[in-house]
């Protein structure tokens, strides 16, 4: 269920009429405002006459909340079918994913050599020359450093 909230504001608005002036027109008779107020609860905003109106206000709030729900979940049910539809990319992912792990195969088999045509294969897949070589050398690196720690 909805929380109440309540807001005070102890500032006045430029234009706004201050009640204790002369400026100040009084619209209700006080024996009618008098009454307005015992009949009113102390729950209740002073921007409602009565309980019907809260009650009036917050049926039509939650009609415009559930009609952005409704539209929020009809967005949503678009983008899970997107998501389910079959993704090209996975062929693609596979070829790649061979590719390196051929090429890591080559490299610590042959002592961190890699013939052209790995080069030439990884570079397809979107790994150029100089990004394989700066892994390499970060390979070599740790290995160097692992053996380092067991003489």
């Amino acid at each position: 269920m909805a929380e109440l909230h309540r807001v005070e504001i102890n500032e006045r608005a430029p234009q706004e009429i201050d009640p204790e002036s002369e400026e100040a027109v009084e619209s209700v008779p006080e024996e009618q405002a008098q009454e307005t107020q015992e009949d009113r609860p102390e729950w209740l905003p002073e921007k409602f006459k009565n309980a019907e109106d809260m009650a009036y206000a917050y049926s039509e709030l939650e009609k415009k909340m559930g009609a952005g729900a409704e539209e929020q979940q009809e967005e949503g049910e678009t983008t899970n079918e997107e998501e389910q539809q079959p993704d090209d990319n996975t062929e693609e992912d596979t070829n790649t994913n061979d590719v390196i792990v051929e090429a890591s195969k080559e490299f610590f088999e042959n002592d961190g050599v890699i013939s052209e045509e790995t080069y030439k294969n990884l570079a397809e897949v979107g790994l150029p020359k100089e990004l394989v070589d700066s892994y390499a050398a970060g390979q070599q690196a740790l290995q160097q450093s692992e053996e380092g720690c067991y003489i």
